[in-house]
């Protein structure tokens, strides 16, 4: 079952591992010059990059893509660094299986349960960047890490002496702070999954459930601080420069709760449990639906005993949900991008998948509820992999067109007698509208979103072009 999970998860990415695909911020592999050889490059991107990543919360987040920019010389040498993204992704499915067996008791369960994570429009919007945002894949990986040491380390069942509970808690202190210094809003996961954790673990008391609730929030609070100071303290020893929307802003709590606002509209009034779901309010279906489940795990059958729960789990769910995107209300970003957000998608996602396995738990047989799962789960893979394919489709005629042009150009020697090089950009929003679940311009063609990748196109171009003629 482990095998048919992560090839079905595959299927999903595929055509990016294989077709000549390109998105946004990877075309700035080929900022640096024609002839400009792999060390070069990469010390150009971390002179170019680390004051900025630093300056931004993310001081270890340009390590990878700096790798990459190193590494590339042509746009098929992505599809080898792809399937280094391959491996994180299917890594945290694997982490996920030790983190959620306990909530389903099936290590394979566990693995499946993190399908909304590794589908939803945030995670995937990073994977289809490759190593320029590699280290933000590595964030969930590490924060789930965290989250199943910490765990390890309050479990009563696991008799730990006093040195290796000291081990343990280093261990889950690091994964999080690394999560952090990689990309917060992907670390912030983290609460997401301590609470679902906290929701549906059988057989605890809601005393008990807010103890621990309230001890991991405090314990990940004290590493956020900490963070927070860690970056301000490195923030000193680097230049400053203008931060734009990454830019750390609370003009007044009026704007605070307008982002609030507008991240409790992207997450429960729109479709965002996985990338192809189109039926609006699911997540907030979810959740009321989820809660259904939670009296289960009460030994008490009294109704106040049984309602509770299902109070407390209605109001904590929204308010954790929003709250774990607060890097993005704490910024100056005017738009709420999927990728910030994905903490609250998880938590919908999961709730979703919660319910498919308790009601087939519940109807059907043990033989045929592992057949009725890879089903729901392949219908998700099928669909992401026809977003794939239209990912790769777009940038192929883009390589492409760029790629004649240049053909043209030199052929026809036109750059003697021309200074300038006419370039039409497809119009971002009329591509967004072939995919009605993406609000924002996050998917939309490298050319349409920012002009910037132009002179990257034609670096790529004429790089192709002299390596032919050599």
């Amino acid at each position: 079952m482990v095998l048919a999970i992560l090839a079905l998860v595959i299927v999903g990415y595929i055509p990016v591992l294989v077709g000549d695909f390109v998105p946004q911020d990877q075309w700035r592999a080929f900022t640096y010059g024609v002839n400009v050889d792999g060390l070069q490059k990469w010390t150009a991107c971390v002179n170019g990059r680390l004051n900025f990543f630093v300056l931004t919360g993310r001081p270890l987040v340009w390590i990878p893509e700096c790798i990459e920019h190193g590494f590339i010389h042509d746009i098929t040498d992505f599809k080898l660094l792809r399937l280094l993204g391959l491996a994180v992704l299917l890594a945290t499915m694997l982490i996920s299986g030790f983190v959620f067996r306990k909530l389903v008791d099936s290590y394979w369960k566990g693995i499946l349960l993190a399908a909304p994570l590794v589908f939803s429009p945030g995670y995937a919007f990073m994977f289809y960047q490759g190593q320029t945002a590699g280290g933000v894949l590595a964030a969930v990986a590490f924060a789930l890490a965290s989250v199943y040491f910490s765990f390890t380390y309050i479990d009563d069942a696991i008799q730990l002496k006093g040195k290796e509970k000291v081990v343990i808690g280093v261990f889950s202190a690091l994964f999080f702070l690394l999560a952090l210094f990689n990309y917060p809003a992907f670390a912030f996961v983290a609460f997401s999954v301590i609470f679902l954790i906290v929701a549906y673990t059988k057989n605890i008391n809601l005393v008990k459930r807010g103890k621990i609730l309230l001890l991991m929030f405090v314990f990940y609070g004290f590493l956020c601080v900490l963070y927070f100071l860690s970056v301000k303290i490195l923030s000193h020893f680097v230049a400053t420069m203008d931060l734009g929307d990454y830019k750390f802003s609370v003009s007044d709590p009026f704007s605070i709760l307008a982002k609030v606002q507008a991240v409790a509209s992207k997450l429960f009034n729109t479709e965002i449990l996985v990338n192809f779901f189109g039926i609006p309010y699911l997540g907030l279906a979810a959740v009321c639906g989820a809660a259904f489940f939670v009296p289960a795990n009460s030994t008490n059958t009294q109704l106040s005993a049984r309602l509770l729960p299902i109070v407390s789990f209605l109001i904590l769910f929204p308010v954790i949900a929003i709250l774990s995107s607060a890097p993005v209300i704490l910024s100056n970003f005017e738009g709420i991008p999927n990728r910030h957000v994905i903490p609250g998608q998880f938590m919908i996602g999961f709730s979703a998948f919660i319910i498919l396995i308790k009601l087939s738990e519940r109807f059907f047989s043990k033989a045929v509820i592992p057949f009725i799962l890879l089903f729901a789960l392949s219908i998700i893979a099928v669909q992401q992999s026809r977003i794939s394919v239209n990912l790769v489709q777009d940038s192929t005629v883009e390589v492409s067109a760029i790629r004649n042009a240049v053909v043209n150009l030199l052929k026809d020697e036109e750059w003697r007698r021309g200074k300038h090089v006419h370039i039409l950009r497809p119009n971002s929003g009329s591509f967004i509208q072939k995919f009605t679940w993406f609000n924002s311009g996050e998917y939309a063609p490298a050319l349409g979103q920012n002009p910037a990748h132009v002179k990257e196109m034609f670096t790529m171009a004429l790089r192709g072009r002299l390596n032919k003629e050599d």
